[in-house]
């Protein structure tokens, strides 16, 4: 490529002097003190810390103290801990692929170190101390120390953050916000590392002091100031190599920590947090709820390599993982709450003597006496509602339509599916399902389908038999538990379906056939 003459000199091309390319860097890994801290923090997990304490003076721009009681370095390595790309976490490509460590760049303390003071005095397992002093990325003090300390770890002084790069401090958000950077990056290491003990001091403030977890939820709970788990919504969910946990406090707070973390790293993922928020929102009316969201699957279908922070991931399955973890919610939720409506719909059978009697019915019938809203269920496609000391009579069939209808009438949210049966579907009825809001995707040119999302309204039935019974007009054999027909009545208010003529009311002294 010829490059055009524009009068101008030509600038030849030169590579950057290594403090340049190291302040640089700074700003992709280091552009605050709360991704500082976050870098300390990794490698202190690293290192085996079960204690750490960090004292802060203006939000660690003047003054950041960080020390633990991980297994420290020996004096040759100490230098090699402030160069750039020196790790000691993966040593080939390949090994990006099986993280077990949180660092692994080697970039963030030769970053640290050329835009900052740093004096670092660590203590190896042999209980030997040296000391590295760096100004700028320039060495002054590298010595081994005379004295030994009771016990092995690493202590971090850093002083004028940013003092050769003063452009950066002018990018710092309002000092409040950095603070609140620096204390959600704190909550989510001690949330995230249950058994570390953490000593937290800002500027002449009493030091506040972290105690060990036995585990994740009772940190959470800790956390929030929660004595018991009574206001608690958990969920562990498992579904082939993945893990899930999730927490869920069901009281409003002003600050609520929503975080999700992946093998124990927290992630920022903004869609799948909006995913969940709507879950939470459709349920309480409200997203101000502390939650959090926690993902164990084998290092290798996860790559963290992605941002130099490590905050974004991507998933080897990634729609199945995100749909794993965004329904494993929606479950959690949707058990651990009772809908709400209008009316009575508790009946005690003996209200109606003349109808609840089994004497009154075939053998071949099948009763079902409940103290909830349906009363009879008959071969599993006809159904008696009590509703308000008042009968009501339905069918699966009339029940499907009118969700079908209601599906037309409210946008319902779109569920992907996790798991794909394969169905067997008339090819000239595929459209006419998908105007109906299921995603169909074919396998082969002999009718196979395979079911992608569905509208939610949809979620309770045996989504394999509708798709096939409706594509062939045969909806009246769609068979419909009794608990799913609970479950579509909580959908809607009863006045909706009655309505909307999918029940019609009967008379006591009457046998309901349809």
């Amino acid at each position: 490529m010829e490059i055009p003459n524009t009068g101008e000199a030509v600038h030849k091309i030169n590579l950057l002097p290594e403090h340049v390319i190291d302040q640089i860097k700074a700003g992709e890994v280091i552009d605050s003190t709360a991704g500082l801290l976050k870098e300390l923090l990794e490698n202190s997990i690293d290192a085996g810390a079960t204690r750490i304490e960090i004292h802060l003076i203006n939000n660690g721009l003047d003054f950041l103290s960080f020390k633990d009681n991980g297994h420290g370095m020996d004096f040759d390595d100490l230098p090699w801990a402030f160069a750039r790309h020196a790790t000691s976490k993966i040593s080939k490509f390949e090994d990006l692929y099986h993280l077990h460590s949180y660092g692994f760049r080697g970039e963030a303390l030769a970053s640290l170190a050329s835009v900052a003071k740093v004096s670092c005095t660590t203590t190896n397992s042999q209980m030997s101390s040296s000391r590295i002093v760096i100004e700028g990325g320039h060495t002054h003090v590298h010595e081994k120390l005379s004295y030994s300390q009771s016990q092995s770890g690493t202590e971090l002084v850093i002083k004028d953050l940013f003092f050769n790069t003063p452009v950066r401090l002018k990018f710092l958000s309002h000092q409040k916000s950095e603070k609140n950077k620096i204390k959600k990056m704190i909550q989510n290491s001690i949330l995230s590392q249950p058994q570390v003990e953490f000593h937290i001091k800002w500027d002449d403030k009493d030091k506040k002091v972290i105690s060990p977890s036995t585990s994740l939820k009772e940190r959470f709970l800790n956390l929030y100031n929660e004595k018991s788990d009574e206001n608690l919504i958990e969920r562990e969910q498992s579904f082939e190599d993945m893990r899930l946990h999730f927490y869920f406090i069901e009281s409003e707070k002003s600050s609520a920590l929503q975080q999700i973390y992946v093998n124990s790293r927290p992630i920022e993922d903004e869609k799948l947090r909006n995913t969940l928020n709507f879950f939470i929102n459709e349920t309480y009316q409200s997203k101000k709820f502390p939650w959090i969201l926690w993902l164990e699957l084998p290092s290798y279908k996860v790559d963290f390599n992605v941002h130099p922070k490590k905050t974004q991931v991507k998933f080897f399955q990634d729609s199945l993982v995100r749909s794993f973890m965004s329904q494993s919610v929606k479950k959690a939720l949707s058990k651990a709450t009772q809908p709400k409506h209008q009316g009575n719909f508790m009946g005690s059978p003996e209200q109606h003597p003349s109808f609840c009697s089994p004497s009154s019915l075939s053998s071949e019938d099948k009763i079902q006496t409940q103290y909830n809203r349906v009363i009879f269920q008959w071969n599993n496609t006809q159904f008696l509602i009590q509703h308000e000391n008042k009968l009501y009579g339905t069918t699966s069939k009339t029940l499907i339509e009118t969700l079908l209808t209601l599906n037309s009438q409210h946008s319902s949210a779109i569920i992907p599916l996790l798991i794909s049966e394969p169905l067997q579907i008339p090819t000239s009825a595929v459209e006419k399902l998908q105007s109906f809001g299921f995603e169909l995707s074919s396998i082969d040119n002999q009718g196979d389908y395979t079911l992608r999302s569905y509208p939610e309204i949809f979620s309770d039935l045996p989504l394999k038999i509708l798709l096939e019974k409706l594509a062939v007009n045969e909806l009246h054999q769609v068979p419909l538990p009794e608990s799913s027909v609970d479950k579509i009545l909580s959908k809607f208010e009863f006045n909706t379906f009655v309505e909307n003529n999918a029940f019609h009311e009967i008379n006591p002294n009457e046998i309901f056939y349809s």
